[in-house]
């Protein structure tokens, strides 16, 4: 099943999601900025927030996020 989900947060995206797309709608164009899976274990608890894979795929989203300023 394919379910499109959208967030202003970083953390809950990387925390639900199997692949992330950084999207930046610009003068009315729409633009992907940054495509990139999201390789964490099927089954996600809280403990997940504190693994080391986890808080690289946010920071990394951070810094895409960050470049768009």
């Amino acid at each position: 099943m394919t379910v499109i989900f959208v967030t202003h947060s970083i953390s809950e995206a990387v925390f639900l999601s199997d692949r992330v797309v950084v999207m930046n709608s610009y003068s009315g164009q729409n633009q992907i900025i940054d495509d990139r899976p999201i390789e964490l274990a099927a089954v996600r608890t809280e403990y997940l927030r504190q693994d080391p894979v986890y808080l690289k795929n946010c920071a990394d989203l951070s810094r895409v996020l960050r470049s768009l300023k």
